[in-house]
């Protein structure tokens, strides 16, 4: 099963992967877009057998700026909801399971419809690629991981005041996590709680 790891950092562009979690398990993700209000997200208890990337990479090398535009260049860029895509993938083995973790950084106030297309589309990129590696590398491939969609959101639930969005977002396809710390643009939480343990 490693060598499944190994083959998806292979078959990635280098360019979309993110450092692998340091020796204490911590990954760092960042955002650029100037209205976030999670900057930086550290997140602890990475499993050391993950691979880490990101479907949102903006590149320093504006000649390459529009390859990246979209999540394939044989889909047409006009239909936007074909191109929507998510800040974080970490695929990982933990607690002797695979699981793909779809990861969103949001602010207060997400959009439900906008947020579930950006999981779901990333999701089936996902699946997509995994499955060239199982078409290509069968004996390698012998995983069926547990997909977790989920956004980290600074949006709180204040008391007993009714929010309808709330009731939208709990039966929603995926799960919003507050940070456990918030604090000036920077966010902490752990790999446990993302994928819902």
């Amino acid at each position: 099963m490693i060598d499944t790891l190994k083959t998806l950092k292979k078959i990635l562009n280098n360019e979309i992967l993110l450092p692998p979690p340091n020796v204490d398990g911590n990954l760092r993700v960042k955002e650029c877009a100037r209205e976030a209000k999670i900057k930086t997200l550290d997140i602890s208890g990475v499993p050391a057998d993950s691979v880490a990337f990101t479907l949102d990479h903006i590149p320093n090398n504006r000649s390459r700026r529009v390859c990246f535009k979209q999540l394939s260049c044989y889909l047409d860029p006009t239909h936007k909801f074909v191109n929507k895509r998510c800040d974080l993938v970490i695929v990982s083995r933990f607690k002797r399971r695979w699981r793909v973790l779809i990861l969103d950084l949001k602010s207060d106030k997400p959009r439900l419809r906008e947020t579930e297309v950006q999981l779901k589309n990333s999701e089936a990129f996902v699946a997509y690629t995994l499955s060239l590696i199982a078409t290509h590398y069968p004996d390698d491939t012998v995983f069926d991981p547990c997909f977790e969609l989920v956004i980290v959101t600074t949006r709180t639930k204040k008391g007993h005041v009714y929010r309808p969005n709330d009731a939208r977002f709990e039966r929603g396809p995926f799960r919003e996590v507050n940070p456990i710390r918030y604090q000036k643009g920077q966010a902490k939480i752990h790999f446990g709680k993302l994928i819902g343990l």
